[in-house]
C-alpha cells in the first residue's frame, strides 16, 4: 500500500514538474465533469461484470468465495496489470485465488478458460466487423482457418507429448504446483 501511494505521488510530482501545475490545472478545469462521471460509472460497471463472470466460472471449484471478494481480487488484478506490460498483471488472479483456497492448477485453468472465452468473443465480433467492412472477403475460408487454428491450439493442450514438453521446458520445477489444471479444464469443457 505504501509503495502504491509513493508511486502515485511520484507520478503526480513528475507530471506537475514536467508539464507545469498551471497547465495541468487548466486542462483539468476544461474537462466535462459529466463525461468523467460517466467514465467512472462504466469503469465500475465493467469491474463488477468481470468479477461476476469470473465468480460464475469459479463457482463449481469453490463456492465459499463471496462476490465482494471477487470484486476485490478482480480490481487488484486490474490495477497490477496497469503497471506491467501486456496486461501480464492479470495473472495475479491466480495468486489471489490461491490465497482464497483454490489450488494453483485449478486457478490457472479458470484464468485460461476466462481468457479463451474473452478471446473467442473478441474474435467473433472482429470477424463480424471485418466482413461488414470487406464484404468481398471469402467468409468460409476465414471461418475455416479460424476454427482450424483454435482446434490446433486445443488439441495441443490435450496431447500428452505437448503437455510433457510444457511441463519439462516451461513449468520445470513448478509443474507439481499446476496439478489439477487439466482436470479442471476438461471438467469445464465437458460440463459447460
Amino acid at each position: 500500500l505504501l509503495i502504491r501511494i509513493g508511486l502515485g505521488i511520484a507520478i503526480l510530482a513528475f507530471l506537475f514538474y514536467s508539464i507545469g501545475i498551471k497547465e495541468v490545472v487548466s486542462h483539468l478545469a476544461k474537462t466535462d465533469a459529466a463525461l468523467v462521471a460517466l467514465a467512472v460509472v462504466f469503469f465500475c460497471f465493467g469491474i463488477l461484470i468481470g468479477a461476476g463472470n469470473f465468480m460464475m466460472l469459479a463457482r463449481p471449484v469453490n463456492r465459499s468465495i463471496r462476490y465482494s471478494e471477487f470484486v476485490r481480487i478482480f480490481s487488484l488484478s486490474w490495477a497490477i496489470s496497469l503497471f506491467l506490460p501486456s496486461r501480464i498483471g492479470e495473472l495475479s488472479l491466480v495468486y489471489y485465488l490461491k490465497k482464497d483456497g483454490i489450488e494453483t492448477g485449478r486457478a490457472a485453468a479458470l484464468f485460461l478458460i476466462d481468457k479463451m472465452i474473452t478471446t473467442t468473443i473478441i474474435v467473433v465480433l472482429a470477424l463480424f466487423g471485418f466482413f461488414l467492412l470487406f464484404p468481398e472477403t471469402n467468409i468460409w475460408l476465414t471461418i475455416l482457418l479460424s476454427v482450424l487454428g483454435i482446434g490446433i491450439l486445443v488439441a495441443l493442450a490435450f496431447l500428452e507429448p505437448a503437455r510433457r514438453l510444457i511441463r519439462k521446458y516451461v513449468l520445470r520445477s513448478y509443474a507439481s504446483k499446476f496439478e489439477g489444471f487439466l482436470d479442471t479444464f476438461v471438467f469445464y469443457l465437458k460440463n459447460h
